[in-house]
Parts: C-alpha cells; sequence; structure tokens
C-alpha cells in the first residue's frame, strides 16, 4: 500500500536507519536513488536526487552488472551512427531526405529498444525468482509524487514521496516535519 509523504522543500532530508523497501537494517554505503526534473521557468530545468538506504539483500538484487551498462552505451552510439549514416546516404544519392532516411530512423529506435530490453534481461540471469521480486519492489519502494518549489505565493514549497515501506514512510515524515497525506 502506497504512502505519501509531504515534507517542506528542504535541500537534504533525514532517513530512518532502516532499508526503504523491507525495513531491515541498512548496508554501509548501500542507496537507492531515485531523481525527479522539474522545470524552473525560463532558468531550464533542474534535476532533484534523493538516495534511501537498502539492505545488504536489495542492494544485491539491484545490482548492475557493468556489461549491461556497455550495451545501453553501444545501442544508444549504434542508434546516431544508423540515423546519421542514414541521412548522409539519402543526401549524397537522392539529394533529399527520403526512404532511406525513414529506414534509418526506424533502425535507430530498434536500436534504442534494444539497448533497454536486452540489458534488463541479461542483467537478470542468475537471479531467483524471489531477487527478481525483489528488484521490482526495490524500484516501487519510493517514487516522487510532486514538487512544489518555493516561490512568491508559496514560500516554502513541498515535495511528496510516495513510499510502500509504512514503518519508513512515517519515520521520513517525523524526521523532516512531514505530514502523511494517505
Amino acid at each position: 500500500m502506497a504512502i505519501k509523504v509531504k515534507v517542506p522543500y528542504l535541500t537534504s532530508y533525514s532517513c530512518p536507519n532502516v532499508c526503504v523497501m523491507c525495513g531491515n537494517a541498512p548496508g554501509p554505503g548501500m542507496n537507492w536513488s531515485i531523481n525527479k526534473s522539474i522545470a524552473t521557468g525560463s532558468k531550464g530545468t533542474t534535476m532533484l536526487l534523493f538516495s534511501f538506504p537498502l539492505c545488504q539483500e536489495c542492494d544485491t538484487a539491484i545490482e548492475v552488472k557493468m556489461s549491461t551498462e556497455f550495451l545501453k552505451i553501444l545501442f544508444r552510439f549504434l542508434a546516431i551512427a544508423v540515423l546519421f549514416l542514414g541521412a548522409i546516404l539519402d543526401k549524397k544519392y537522392f539529394g533529399e531526405l527520403g526512404m532511406i532516411f525513414y529506414i534509418s530512423i526506424a533502425l535507430s529506435i530498434l536500436c534504442l529498444i534494444l539497448g533497454n530490453v536486452l540489458p534488463n534481461e541479461i542483467n537478470q540471469k542468475g537471479f531467483t525468482s524471489e531477487q527478481r521480486e525483489r528488484r521490482k519492489r526495490v524500484k516501487q519502494s519510493a517514487e516522487i509524487s510532486s514538487i512544489k518549489t518555493p516561490n512568491f505565493l508559496n514560500k516554502n514549497g513541498s515535495i511528496i514521496f510516495i513510499f510502500e515501506n509504512q514503518n519508513f514512510a512515517t519515520g521520513f515524515s517525523l524526521m523532516n516535519s512531514g505530514e502523511i497525506l494517505s
């Protein structure tokens, strides 16, 4: 059951000394990070990054193999190369962007999709079904629902987090002068 916690907009937050997903004792340096970009008017965007503690079991479940990161980068590079090559070939042989360019767009999209699907499948090889389920639950354990930045009308601003762990949500709310919304 998701619990919404509204806290004042601050630069940092205190977290309960328990795993955000399961409530076990956290491991040293083991965190689950979430981020959210917000538009800041004409100034552009701001990226907010929050880290929450994880226990050893949850950290192991979300461990990313380096080979999968390499594959993601490789497929992104391949997508850009295919798109660029398609535009050059099309322009050179036909004088304008045509069918070859559209085929290269389709192949680039395919590369991007494969770059997201294949690494995730490879990354889960060797995991038990319990570890796969734990991974899914860790990814859902904390998220940012909304951000209201401080402004002229709302001097303090606020952030609404959604936690799956009731005890963590309560502790987080108490430690950061927050309120539980649901």
